[in-house]
């Protein structure tokens, strides 16, 4: 059984056959791993780069509704990512966007240090 975990508090985030496509877990800091000993009625945590068995559980069917609504709910995130253009191209964007129209900042001066360092040559 593969067992993933999230990074920020230790808990269990899934556990399934086979490691699911990244939409799933895009939105978690997450760690895999391979749990021979799984059981569907314990709780498991991971901690230190140990899975510990924390016993039986109550199974509360409100906890998979919350998930699934929270998933539907970032339904837009996903769409819009998979969409925008990348980082570069927003980035590249935004400077011009300012040099354009004058407007000055720390991003703009952090760029143009680096331009005027490496000048771009002149086209004959």
């Amino acid at each position: 059984m593969i067992l993933i975990f999230n990074n920020k508090d230790g808990s269990c985030y899934l556990a399934c056959n086979s490691v699911p496509n990244n939409d799933i877990l895009e939105d978690i800091n997450y760690t895999v791993v391979e749990y021979a000993e799984f059981k569907s009625s314990h709780i498991y945590t991971y901690n230190n780069g140990v899975v510990v068995d924390n016993g039986e559980r109550v199974i509360n069917i409100n906890d998979f509704e919350l998930f699934e609504l929270e998933y539907a709910a970032k339904e837009y995130q996903r769409l819009r990512k998979a969409e925008y253009p990348d980082l570069e191209e927003q980035l590249d964007a935004l400077y011009h966007y300012f040099t354009d129209n004058n407007i000055e900042n720390n991003f703009t001066n952090m760029l143009n240090e680096v331009k005027l360092k490496y000048p771009k040559p002149e086209v004959q």
